[in-house]
């Protein structure tokens, strides 16, 4: 891969844009300029190391793969009638990985637009779907203690708008890449699914 490099006007070189970065211009498009540029080189501050998703993440992965190289479908989508099985392809270890990611050259403007999925799924037509999972607290019903539904309702919750555009700039780089693609929204939380 090659080294990261900020932008220099009037540079030849192909530009590297994560989905993060797109994510940070659409926030705060200064923020995104004094980030990217070779003038400020200045990034914008980030929250404290999140650990546990990350671990979580490794682990869903994992599990997952099991059923990738099986051929099978996991247990949780069969308890919950979703009839996919992970994806199986030569390039899904870089697809998942946050220094690879699935990458798109764009000659019109001479971005290389990536992100790194958790993971792809397809179903037995090939359709391809993909997933992301997400570790959040949700709601129990007091009754049966089971949880509520998770809702990406962006109302007092707006994080869950990147969520969806996160999974939408994976999707537009699948398409780009591979025709027989999906457009579904599937979120994978540590309890449920949400599909819109």
């Amino acid at each position: 891969m090659p080294k990261k490099i900020l932008y220099k006007p009037g540079q030849n070189e192909p530009f590297e844009l994560s989905r993060s970065k797109i994510d940070l211009f659409l926030q705060c498009p200064r923020c995104f300029y004094i980030d990217r540029s070779e003038k400020h080189k200045i990034t914008r501050p980030s929250g404290p190391m999140s650990y546990i998703p990350t671990a979580l993440d490794i682990l869903l992965k994992k599990d997952f793969d099991k059923n990738r190289n099986s051929g099978t479908v996991h247990r949780y989508c069969k308890d919950h009638d979703i009839d996919l099985i992970p994806f199986q392809h030569e390039e899904i270890k870089d697809w998942q990985n946050n220094r690879k990611g699935i990458r798109y050259h764009d000659p019109e403007t001479n971005f290389i637009l990536y992100g790194a999925i958790d993971d792809c799924w397809t179903d037995n037509n090939g359709k391809l779907f993909i997933a992301d999972y997400k570790t959040t607290t949700v709601s129990y019903d007091k009754k049966t203690n089971e949880p509520l539904g998770a809702s990406l309702d962006e109302k007092g919750a707006p994080h869950k708008y990147w969520y969806k555009k996160q999974v939408e700039f994976y999707q537009w780089l699948f398409t780009k890449k591979i025709l027989m693609f999906q457009q579904l929204l599937i979120l994978f939380f540590a309890v449920r699914f949400i599909k819109t």
